[in-house]
């Protein structure tokens, strides 16, 4: 078996498919004078490629076309009256090879424009690169992750029925505890929004719903503290005030002795 044969093949070799297992088939009976070349037998080649003998004589034709392989038919060695063929592997290290065991790339000096060529990359294009694969990783709820103004603003327009502040709470809470990772949370963030909102538009009762009675306890709260509260209020304490008196001490429009 010659190591630097299968070495070649394995890094420099273009075939594909049962082809270069054919050719690392024979490279394995290579020995030590390449001139003497190697003749295994076809079935033998087909064992190692676990393809059928006719896939074998379609691969080494290939071989041969890709100037890989020389065969000379029925000259090889064999005690049997059938010899099989011999095996010439012509395929070269490359240019850019470093002949090194592990058969590295390097830069090619080209003569004409005084340059060094960068092997084993395909030449860039000034054209946009187009269909690229963006992947997200998936990633752990931020701790302080807050919903984007267009993420609030769908509150009024997709899930009106809902109370913002509480299903935030419970939103992150829920994953925090959790540790579940995602790749888009504003997408898991509107997904939860719209179940909510269907949960509250068939049972308004539940905590978290604009009908709950904890909404209108909330809602009741928070009007306390507005302009418009306060002036009702005022109005009935004006209204809620102690009738003036008259000089006799009585109710200014009940007294007998002013009105009589």
């Amino acid at each position: 078996m010659s190591v630097e044969a299968l070495s070649i093949v394995l890094n420099h070799s273009r075939a594909k498919g049962a082809s270069k297992l054919v050719l690392i088939g024979i490279a394995n009976h290579l020995g030590p004078d390449a001139e003497e070349g190697a003749w295994p037998s076809q079935a033998r080649l087909a064992s190692y490629a676990n393809v059928s003998d006719r896939a074998v004589r379609d691969a080494i034709d290939n071989l041969v076309k890709l100037g890989e392989l020389r065969v000379a038919v029925a000259a090889g060695q064999s005690r049997s009256q059938y010899k099989p063929n011999r095996y010439w592997l012509t395929l070269k290290c490359p240019a850019d090879c470093d002949r090194s065991y592990n058969h590295n790339r390097v830069e090619v000096f080209v003569e004409q424009s005084g340059t060094f060529e960068q092997t084993g990359w395909k030449p860039t294009s000034d054209k946009p690169l187009t269909n690229l694969k963006r992947t997200k990783k998936n990633h752990e709820l931020p701790e302080d992750w807050n919903p984007s103004p267009e993420l609030l603003e769908m509150f009024k327009t997709k899930w009106p029925d809902i109370d913002p502040n509480y299903h935030i709470e419970q939103f992150k809470l829920y994953y925090w505890g959790k540790g579940t990772k995602n790749k888009d949370w504003s997408l898991t963030f509107q997904r939860w929004m719209s179940q909510e909102q269907q949960k509250a538009k068939a049972q308004p009762w539940r905590a978290g719903s604009v009908g709950s009675t904890s909404a209108q306890v909330k809602k009741e709260n928070e009007r306390k503290y507005t302009d418009e509260f306060l002036r009702e209020m005022a109005e009935l304490e004006k209204q809620a005030a102690p009738a003036p008196k008259c000089q006799h001490g009585n109710n200014l429009a009940l007294c007998k002795m002013c009105l009589g």
